[in-house]
């Protein structure tokens, strides 16, 4: 049962990525299930838990939807694949594009003030690293980008992601650094932060 709601959920993912005009017709309201994760005056991002975390799969499957709070419009933007591949080593400039239908996990979302296009969207998928995305709600495109610890705060005056990733000492134990990213991903500059 369980690999046939899979299988029945890739499908539905690969058409609503391939087909936006389809996608946006097809779907007319909210799972009853799905729960807001993130909102601005205008538009909003729900999660829906498909397939709750197991031993086998840490993150789940979730759906992710937006809405138009102006016209009521709803549309699936992508379900999470619990064995996305990882783009870290093809990442250049801190990112890497990855398609809707490879993003791991989704936990928490954001949107980005000054271009309500993008919105943050943030997973857990291994139960150590958190892979942060970069989703273009316009052009339905997303970049992942190179940090293990999450979103720390968004700087709008400067245009700028800040996100916390960790390191390893020679010698053994943990470090934090903060990096900072402009809104299209490109890596900008890093500081330390914290031992563990």
């Amino acid at each position: 049962m369980m690999k046939k709601k899979k299988i029945l959920l890739m499908i539905l993912s690969i058409l609503f990525v391939a087909m936006p005009a389809f996608a946006d017709k097809a779907i007319a309201r909210l799972p009853e299930t799905a729960t807001l994760a993130a909102e601005t005056a205008d538009q909003a991002i729900y999660f829906d838990q498909l397939v709750p975390p197991s031993e086998d799969e840490l993150a789940g499957v979730v759906s992710v939807w937006y809405k138009d709070k102006r016209t009521g419009k709803v549309c699936l933007l992508f379900s999470t694949t619990a064995n996305a591949e990882p783009v870290w080593e093809k990442m250049t400039n801190g990112c890497a594009p990855v398609k809707l239908s490879n993003i791991a996990a989704a936990d928490k979302a954001a949107f980005i003030p000054g271009a309500d296009h993008l919105v943050v969207i943030e997973g857990c998928p291994d139960a150590r690293n958190i892979w942060t995305y970069i989703v273009d709600l316009k052009k339905r495109t997303a970049k992942q980008l190179q940090a293990t610890e999450g979103l720390l705060s968004i700087d709008a005056e400067r245009r700028q992601l800040h996100l916390s990733a960790y390191r390893y000492h020679p010698e053994g134990g943990r470090y934090s650094v903060e990096k900072v990213f402009t809104y299209d991903g490109t890596f900008v500059s890093e500081k330390f932060l914290s031992e563990e």
